[in-house]
């Protein structure tokens, strides 16, 4: 079960990705967790969808270990899709099931926050997975150093 969960996870390699120092990586994933949650559009998702392909590739980071890192938070996407389409009210409804209805905001919010989450998933898993542990620590440290005082 534990080796199932690959967020925190150190995959060795030799990538471009894998040789930059820590600190960029934990900025440019903080700055990648950021735009997440600046972004509005489903049009925005699909140029964070097609940036964090191209990371992962270059990465060469297997795409089951991605797959492996998505399946524990299945039941929260679960529960965020089903809070948001039942919870959301909206101007079209499609259903209603006495106080809730599914309506078309709520299906769009539904999304929206689904697509949120796994990106923000996936993100944080690929600095994971190319960062040893004792770098990372090493990052945050260097990081933190003008905070010393």
């Amino acid at each position: 079960m534990i080796k199932d969960i690959t967020l925190g996870q150190y995959l060795p390699g030799d990538s471009v990705i894998h040789k930059l120092d820590p600190r960029i990586k934990i900025i440019l994933s903080t700055l990648y967790v950021i735009n997440l949650f600046i972004i509005n559009k489903f049009i925005g998702y699909l140029y964070v969808a097609i940036f964090t392909a191209f990371i992962l590739l270059v990465a060469k980071i297997p795409f089951k270990y991605i797959m492996k890192s998505l399946k524990p938070i299945l039941w929260l996407l679960l529960f965020t899709a089903a809070f948001n389409v039942l919870l959301t009210p909206g101007e079209i409804v499609y259903a209603r099931f006495g106080p809730f209805a599914i309506t078309d905001k709520g299906v769009y919010l539904a999304g929206f926050m689904i697509l949120r989450i796994v990106f923000l998933i996936v993100g944080t898993s690929v600095l994971t997975l190319t960062t040893s542990p004792i770098a990372l620590t090493d990052g945050i440290e260097l990081l933190l150093n003008p905070f010393k005082r």
